[in-house]
C-alpha cells in the first residue's frame, strides 16, 4: 500500500470514527525525551503557535522545549507524559507514544526546525485496525513583527503491512503551512478537526 494512500486512510478512519474523551495511561518513565535548542531561544518564540491545517499546534517555552503540542493524530499531548489512550464510540480506541521532540532556531537565518517523533500508534475499529510510526520535521522563517512562521511539513510515516515511505518523494513535495501565535486560552479550547483526505494525484 502506498505510504500516502496508507496515511489519509489513518486521517480517514480518524474522521469517521471520531474521538471522544481521553484516558492518560501511566506510563512508568518519560517516554518523551524533549532536547533543547543549542542557540538562545528568541522571547517572540515563547508561547502557543498554531497552523492553519492539519490541526497542528505547538507550545515553546522559554529555553525552547516544546512542553505541549497537538499531533495531527488528533491528540492534545502533555509532551512529559509519553503515553495517551482516547477512547472512541463503539468501542473504538487509540494508544499514542511520543517519542523525541527536538526544536533548533538559526538566528541569521531566522529560521525555526521542529521534529516530533512518535514512537507508536495504535487505533482499534469494531472491523478493523491500524498501526505504525511517525516522524515529522517543520522547517521555515519566522518573522518576529508578524508573529507568522511559514513551514515546509514533511511527515515519514510508517504504518504496518504497507510500503515504506519514499524518502525522496516526501522530500521533494513538503506540505505548506502557516503557523500564527495564538493566546493559551484558544489553545486550551482548541478541538481536534482532522482535514477531510485529499486523493493523490493519479487515484
Amino acid at each position: 500500500m502506498n505510504i500516502r494512500i496508507g496515511f489519509w486512510l489513518l486521517l480517514v478512519l480518524m474522521f469517521v470514527s471520531g474521538c471522544t474523551g481521553r484516558q492518560k495511561i501511566s506510563s512508568g518513565g518519560n517516554l518523551a525525551d524533549v532536547k533543547d535548542t543549542k542557540s538562545r531561544f528568541p522571547a517572540f518564540l515563547v508561547g502557543v503557535w498554531q497552523a492553519n491545517a492539519f490541526n497542528w499546534a505547538f507550545k515553546f517555552e522559554p529555553d525552547g522545549k516544546i512542553s505541549r503540542l497537538t499531533h495531527t493524530l488528533g491528540v492534545p499531548m502533555k509532551v512529559e507524559e509519553g503515553s495517551y489512550y482516547e477512547q472512541g464510540p463503539e468501542n473504538s480506541f487509540g494508544l499514542y507514544v511520543l517519542g523525541p521532540c527536538d526544536t533548533s532556531y538559526d538566528p541569521n537565518s531566522k529560521v525555526l526546525k521542529v521534529s516530533v517523533v512518535m514512537d507508536y500508534f495504535r487505533m482499534e475499529f469494531p472491523t478493523d485496525s491500524i498501526e505504525g510510526s511517525a516522524r515529522d520535521v517543520f522547517e521555515g522563517p519566522v518573522s518576529a513583527k508578524d508573529l507568522i512562521w511559514n513551514v515546509k511539513w514533511r511527515s515519514y510515516a510508517t504504518v504496518e503491512g504497507a510500503s515504506p515511505p519514499d524518502v525522496n518523494e516526501i522530500d521533494a513535495n513538503p506540505e505548506i503551512l502557516v503557523f500564527r501565535k495564538i493566546n493559551l486560552k484558544e489553545f486550551e479550547e482548541h478541538k481536534h478537526q482532522p482535514a477531510p483526505p485529499v486523493r493523490p494525484s493519479g487515484e
